[in-house]
């Protein structure tokens, strides 16, 4: 499948643009009830709204009566502090907040991290909504259909990472590029330790695999209740294949769902140009999982 129209996304703030369903024309009753409330994208560090943009397409096409949420990460990211970095992703957790309100949200919330740069603002706000879902009290809940796309993540060569994502092709510019991204790497690693932050990989690594993707929204009891899709190469220098498969052992260690789409050749966050039409299955078959695992979950209930 593939799109083809370009979504109007609006701009929000300088990290957030949304597509409302309402400019959707012509849906039908089944498409209403198979699309999610609201996709999220995240997408990955430095990339162009317009490369980003046609992820949106794709949901777009598939999901016509959804919310789109794109959430962009830019340098400024790494040097701002956690409050400043949850204003920026505020209107997002209102999108989802007034989805719940509405319940919209019972139709479900398909999320979409790409590299590591997207797993940080996925991370920021899963601590936004982890705060307020103390003060909610928001009581279990496992019929809504929860999917997390984790696209060329996560990473666990720091540094190296850093490097491969940035690196020039130009041999001059290389020389001069890469000694200084390893200057504000380190400059970075070290302000997170004196704040006594955890080293940043794992704190995202871990959040992937939390029970709760988006606290005091999804509030799930049974670890499967949020589906997961790994979507990873063998090619891929900036995220390699070893950290991936590692965080796939944990997670199916912990007894969450879990499915993996690994290529061969395709480079870092390039997959879905590499083979669109599988990537996009993949994807389509996720929610299709989850939501049959919601519909499940809710007979059972009912029956109780």
């Amino acid at each position: 499948m593939s799109a083809s129209s370009t979504t109007k996304l609006h701009k929000l703030n300088p990290r957030v643009f949304i597509s409302g369903p309402e400019e959707i024309h012509g849906s039908t009753n089944a498409e209403s009830n198979t699309s999610p409330s609201v996709v999220i994208i995240f997408g990955w560090h430095a990339a162009q709204l317009k490369h980003v943009r046609k992820y949106a397409d794709e949901f777009r096409a598939t999901f016509p009566t959804s919310t789109i949420v794109v959430v962009m990460l830019h340098t400024g990211f790494y040097w701002s502090t956690q409050k400043v970095n949850q204003t920026f992703l505020a209107p997002v957790a209102d999108i989802l907040r007034r989805e719940q309100e509405n319940g919209n949200i019972s139709r479900g919330v398909l999320l979409h991290v790409m590299s590591n740069g997207g797993g940080f603002q996925f991370m920021t706000l899963r601590k936004m909504l982890l705060n307020s879902a103390s003060k909610l009290a928001t009581p279990a809940q496992n019929t809504i259909p929860t999917a997390l796309v984790l696209d060329s993540t996560p990473g666990d060569d720091g540094l190296q990472s850093a490097i491969q994502s940035t690196k020039p092709r130009n041999p001059l510019l290389h020389i001069i590029v890469v000694p200084a991204v390893t200057l504000l790497y380190g400059l970075f690693y070290t302000i997170n330790s004196i704040v006594g932050n955890r080293p940043i990989l794992e704190q995202l690594r871990s959040s992937y695999i939390e029970i709760d993707p988006l606290p005091s929204i999804t509030t799930p009891a049974d670890p499967k209740t949020t589906h997961r899709l790994y979507i990873y190469s063998k090619a891929d220098t900036v995220t390699l294949e070893k950290n991936v498969e590692r965080a796939i052992d944990d997670a199916i260690s912990l007894g969450l769902d879990v499915a993996v789409e690994k290529y061969d050749a395709s480079l870092h966050v390039s997959h879905a140009r590499e083979d669109p039409e599988r990537y996009w299955k993949s994807i389509r078959d996720l929610w299709s999982r989850a939501i049959e695992g919601a519909e499940k979950r809710r007979s059972r209930e009912y029956r109780l």
